[in-house]
């Protein structure tokens, strides 16, 4: 009798910081036999659908009830829509698979954090994304809120951390129920990047500043004018990943854009990885 390998569905956000671990940790789940299912929301299924085919993949997508609107995500109250459009249209999905899938309030900014195995943290050793400044601050506390939640209800629950021993060994030694599946590196979902890299050929090596603060950030006014005035301030070439959200952009912000377009370039989404191996950057 054959052996049988488990089918896998992974569901993540249609985000870059969530889609790359998520397709290498598809790819290592496949290279061990399993099939894997890998779900995104309707409105970035397009990012999936750019993959090659390969033998134990299978792509399918849920909807957020923003099925048209890619910015979504930073509406406030979405985890509200998300619960409750996502939750019923991922069940509809489980359904189709051949077998169930196992699910395996303020802070204060003066507080100190100490977990075991690590050294102490302060405010602004966080995520931006986690402290009151942050637009989404309440939003994101309830989503943790219902992580934590899940987890105290289950207590043979297993976390699957994206790091590996030789990096964080003492740490780890602190976490109980967990399975260590990183280095998850890939570049897979980067959209264009043809003259993002035209651009950095054109320019001498390590002459340029590369600066990105990820999927999540998001600078007020004040951030990215500052920004911008220390950028110029450098006097040097500097490739600058700011995420386009849909606002009206500050007339201030568009004429120091406009002064720093002839020696720098600023995109709203990159290739990192690739950008960082560039010969260009310094």
């Amino acid at each position: 009798m054959g052996q049988s390998y488990p089918h896998i569905l992974l569901v993540c956000q249609s985000v870059q910081g969530h889609l790359n671990p998520s397709f290498q940790l598809t790819n290592n789940l496949i290279c061990d036999g399993a099939r894997v299912t890998l779900a995104t929301t309707v409105s970035g299924f397009h990012k999936l659908k750019s993959l090659s085919s390969t033998h134990g993949l299978y792509l399918a997508s849920f909807t957020d009830g923003h099925d048209d609107n890619n910015n979504a995500l930073w509406n406030p109250g979405y985890h509200f829509d998300i619960k409750r459009f996502g939750s019923e249209s991922i069940a509809t999905l489980v359904k189709t698979m051949s077998q169930s899938v196992a699910v395996n309030n303020d802070i204060n900014s003066l507080v100190i954090l100490k977990l075991p195995g690590l050294s102490s943290f302060k405010w602004n050793d966080f995520p931006t994304f986690v402290l009151p400044t942050y637009p989404l601050y309440s939003d994101m506390c309830y989503v943790y809120q219902e992580h934590m939640n899940v987890l105290e209800k289950d207590p043979d629950a297993c976390v699957l951390v994206n790091t590996l021993d030789g990096l964080e060994h003492d740490s780890m030694k602190s976490i109980r129920n967990y399975i260590m599946v990183g280095p998850l590196v890939s570049s897979t979902f980067s959209g264009n990047k043809s003259s993002c890299f035209e651009w950095l050929d054109s320019k001498k090596e390590n002459s340029v500043v590369y600066v990105s603060f990820g999927s999540l950030a998001v600078l007020t006014k004040t951030q990215k004018v500052e920004l911008l005035r220390g950028l110029m301030k450098t006097q040097r070439p500097f490739l600058l990943v700011l995420r386009d959200v849909g606002e009206d952009e500050d007339v201030e912000i568009k004429q120091l854009k406009e002064k720093v377009s002839e020696y720098s370039l600023i995109v709203g989404w990159c290739a990192q990885l690739e950008v960082l191996k560039h010969r260009a950057i310094c």
